[in-house]
């Protein structure tokens, strides 16, 4: 036996006694990499979200690769415990769902087991933290409330395009009442580009805002779950509501928004 498989053994067996583990329940990859797992925990999963980009990068690298080495062994052998470590890993690398998916099954598998307590109060620990992670984490808006929103700042840009045009009108009757000179004339028309182009701007962000509020409507009711309607002893399934979006140039330049739909 070489002095590297020598080490490898007795790391395995002092790791084992440590955790409650017996190692003749495993497999030669598994022990490599429950090992290797709780090397790269020690050394590399403090740093994965260190301030230093390049520290966090090569540690994020380290704890990856030793994650697929376990995940290998488990697909190889199907040693129960190297899910621990599998979890364990993916917690460090900030996958939360294959952690808890992970030591879940671990503690299902291995609850039986008084050899394994170590490992499954410290799994125990860990799942209850994901898990209130996971709850707390705030949904994601619906498509609904993205519609209200894009809505409401349509009004808003729409609302500053009118000012705006009103701006630019005072400028053009200004100009034609032909009470300035040539220098006053001059200004009135530099002052009309930018007025011209902030209406322009704000026109266009009003309509991709009305737009976008169309799409998030039209993305709500395309998922929103069909009625089902009972008649009798029968029942049908309702036809979920569609809508359509049409958007075109209009003849003097302009932009036509269509809308259509059934329900």
């Amino acid at each position: 036996m070489t002095s590297e498989k020598l080490y490898i053994l007795v790391s395995v067996l002092v790791l084992g006694a440590v955790l409650g583990v017996r190692p003749a329940l495993a497999g030669g990859l598994t022990d490599e990499a429950a090992l290797a797992a709780h090397q790269t925990r020690e050394a590399h999963c403090p740093d994965v979200g260190a301030l230093d980009v390049t520290k966090a990068a090569a540690s994020v690298a380290q704890v990856a690769t030793v994650w697929q080495q376990v995940s290998e062994a488990y697909e190889a052998e199907g040693v129960t415990y190297i899910l621990y470590w599998r979890g364990m890993l993916a917690q460090c690398l900030g996958y939360d769902d294959k952690a808890i998916s992970d030591l879940s099954a671990f503690i299902k598998s291995d609850a039986e087991r008084a050899e394994s307590g170590g490992m499954i109060a410290d799994a125990r620990r860990r799942l209850n933290f994901l898990m209130r992670g996971t709850s707390a984490r705030p949904p994601p808006p619906p498509a609904a409330a993205l519609g209200v929103g894009f809505l409401v700042g349509s009004g808003v840009f729409g609302a500053l395009t009118i000012s705006q045009g009103v701006q630019v009108e005072d400028n053009d009757d200004e100009f034609k009442a032909e009470t300035h000179d040539a220098a006053g004339r001059q200004i009135l028309l530099e002052e009309r580009a930018p007025l011209v182009a902030a209406t322009n701007g704000l026109g266009a962000a009003a309509i991709s805002c009305l737009t976008a509020s169309l799409i998030s409507f039209g993305v709500h009711l395309a998922t929103s779950k069909p009625k089902v309607s009972v008649s009798g002893s029968k029942s049908r399934q309702q036809p979920v509501p569609k809508l359509s979006i049409g958007i075109g140039p209009t003849r003097d330049g302009g932009l036509a928004i269509g809308i259509g739909g059934s329900w």
